[in-house]
């Protein structure tokens, strides 16, 4: 009986150095490419965490600048607008025609904040429709609270477009608006609505009004409370310190339209 001869079929040990080589190699290749992913994640991250540090330091700057003026057209400005063609206009006493002043002045800064508020809901409202995206905006136009990631997403890029838009959107339809408003007001007072320092004080108001509203979070006008608040109110010059019943208001607070939180406190007699 014939034995057949036993072949090894074991690899020889030069293949299997060749092998355990190849081996070698793939897995060093496999790592040098896992880890050059993760540099570039790394890198990536940083350019996103540079990127918003960059984005917030802006809008904190916007904030800032924007705040100052605010108070500065208060200050300065409100004072500055004069109307001095009002002179011609009679009072039985020096004290109606500054009380009328007073409130004039005020409703420009009401009406700016409502034309912008109202502006911003329109231009929610239309992005929100042509991209799908019911949840951006409720039936007051203010953030709800159960929209989608993707609307939310897409609101913060709107606001920052808009804020990046700066002085070139258009104001001018706002600033008519806040015009007609005050034009039916002021029928009986021709010579102030004819003002040209009404006019340009008009127009500081609309701007400034719309650059707190695109803030994030936006900042709102606050002139509901018919008592004094040392967290809301400032006491203008000639209040009763022991009064804490206002009188009116001559400049209004500004609020987070999400928390509430007073980032400005107003201007209020008492």
């Amino acid at each position: 009986m014939k034995v057949s001869s036993y072949s090894d079929s074991r690899p020889s040990s030069g293949y299997s150095e060749q092998y355990n080589a190849s081996l070698t190699n793939e897995l060093a290749q496999e790592r040098s490419l896992r880890e050059a992913a993760e540099a570039d994640r790394d890198k990536y991250q940083e350019r996103q965490k540079s990127t918003y540090q960059q984005q917030t330091f802006i809008e904190s700057r916007q904030r800032r600048d924007t705040l100052m003026k605010f108070d500065k057209l208060y200050t300065t400005q409100r004072l500055r607008s004069g109307l001095r063609s009002a002179t011609a206009q009679k009072f039985e006493r020096l004290e109606d025609k500054e009380e009328l002043k007073d409130k004039l002045l005020f409703s420009v800064v009401v009406l700016s904040f409502r034309a912008a508020k109202e502006t911003l809901a329109k231009i929610r409202h239309s992005v929100g429709t042509m991209l799908n995206l019911s949840g951006m905006v409720n039936s007051n136009g203010m953030n709800d609270l159960n929209k989608s990631t993707s609307a939310d997403k897409t609101e913060k890029e709107l606001y920052v477009f808009l804020q990046n838009l700066g002085d070139k959107f258009d104001m001018m339809p706002m600033v008519q608006e806040v015009r007609m408003k005050l034009n039916n007001a002021l029928r009986n007072y021709s010579a102030w609505s004819s003002s040209p320092s009404l006019d340009d004080y008009i127009r500081r108001c609309v701007l400034l009004a719309w650059k707190l509203t695109i803030l994030q979070p936006p900042l709102e006008a606050h002139y509901d409370m018919s008592s004094f608040n040392p967290h809301f109110h400032r006491r203008s010059p000639g209040s009763n310190p022991n009064s804490t019943d206002i009188k009116v208001y001559l400049w209004p607070s500004l609020i987070e339209s999400d928390s509430t939180r007073c980032v400005y406190r107003g201007i209020v007699s008492t």
